[in-house]
């Protein structure tokens, strides 16, 4: 219906890695779940910075300003969401949804910073229509994966593995990339 607002869902992923350097210790990826992706080890980062959406992080200077929750706002959301964060039930994705202009951006915004305080974001992309970049998820999977490589440099090996298996997975469609 024109003009009416529309819903609009994002996800929190949480895993969990298993590698002993980060065992148990839960990271928390804003937006869509990491396939894993890169070049030989020695290059990773060369070879994903390519493919990386800069504008796309919480703390990118394109999201200098931002909008953050106010001190005491959000507790009930925001309490839901960091109890999912400490919660091992299986569950990787924390769904957030709400009509347009409802706060989400803000409250994933507050979340992250609150995350990367903590040590425990792994990474972020933050969709814009105001940057052609930010606003296609043909990158997402890819600027995820080069943040993941660098915050959890264990993870570069399990990176590095994916894509030899499958060296032309920076051209695969996102929806292939988010399947396998």
């Amino acid at each position: 219906m024109p003009g009416a607002p529309s819903l609009i869902t994002l996800a929190v992923i949480r895993s969990t890695f298993t590698d002993p350097q980060v065992r148990n210790k839960p990271y928390v990826l804003t937006y869509l779940a990491i396939h894993m992706i890169c070049h030989a080890l020695v290059s990773i980062l060369e070879t994903l910075r390519k493919y990386n959406v800069t504008g796309a992080t919480y703390d990118s200077s394109q999201r200098e300003y931002a909008s953050s929750c106010l001190p005491n706002t959000r507790l009930d959301v925001m309490g839901k969401i960091w109890e999912w964060v400490s919660n091992n039930d299986g569950c990787p994705i924390y769904w957030l949804t709400g009509f347009a202009g409802s706060g989400k951006s803000t409250i994933t915004q507050t979340f992250a910073k609150g995350c990367a305080d903590e040590n425990k974001l792994a990474a972020s992309f933050f969709f814009s229509k105001e940057s052609a970049q930010c606003s296609s998820i043909s990158k997402t999977i890819l600027t995820l994966a080069y943040q993941l490589a660098i915050s959890v440099p264990s993870a570069q090996g399990l990176i590095n593995e994916a894509l030899q298996a499958d060296l032309s997975i920076p051209d695969k469609t996102s929806r292939y990339n988010l399947q396998n």
